[in-house]
């Protein structure tokens, strides 16, 4: 109902209803009113193709009148199955995350474990290590080149880099990889 009010016309206006929903203090609606009348706001909407069929149409008209009404950037997230109704229904080109090849996904995690109590060698040797069992374990599927899910695996195996690396991850199937990721998604604010 909000969105439809929104994109009618009807009610409060788009910065007052992400104000209210966000519970903002007093300091943070006045810095985000001001950078949002800027144009100085990223606005993300995640994962637009999980949202309800009946949400879908107002949630478009939505989209489309921030985009005539706002100079802040916006990002929309969607499957593929999705990305053509809204480049046409928006007019616009999708963006497509691009797949971390090997050299960067070891990169990635070398960058992400870097610690002056552990050996450059040790970090580097672990990162190839995970990458090189996690992708046989996925079947070089390249699931394991999607930069977040190398952010998982680096999360995941932070606490484990030593000798035993090796030994403690040559089990790894693809279940434990999901079950892992899982927990640490569900544990994110514990």
């Amino acid at each position: 109902d909000h969105i439809k009010e929104l994109t009618e016309g009807v009610g409060e206006s788009f910065v007052t209803f992400l104000i209210k929903i966000m519970n903002f203090d007093e300091l943070t609606k006045t810095v985000f009113k001001k950078k949002y009348s800027r144009g100085e706001v990223t606005i993300l909407f995640d994962a637009f193709d999980e949202i309800s069929p009946i949400c879908k149409e107002n949630t478009i008209e939505l989209f489309k009148l921030l985009k005539t009404q706002s100079h802040n950037q916006i990002i929309i997230t969607t499957r593929s199955h999705l990305k053509h109704d809204l480049e046409k229904e928006l007019n616009i080109s999708a963006c497509k995350l691009k797949i971390l090849d090997t050299v960067q996904q070891v990169q990635f995690l070398v960058n992400f474990w870097k610690n002056p109590d552990l050996e450059e060698e040790l970090i580097a040797n672990c990162a190839n290590l995970l990458i090189k069992y996690s992708n046989e374990v996925v079947m070089k599927s390249k699931v394991i080149g999607l930069p977040l899910i190398v952010q998982h695996l680096a999360e995941i195996y932070k606490d484990e880099l030593d000798e035993d690396f090796e030994q403690k991850i040559k089990k790894l199937d693809i279940t434990t990889i999901f079950h892992k990721i899982i927990y640490l998604s569900l544990n994110v604010f514990s």
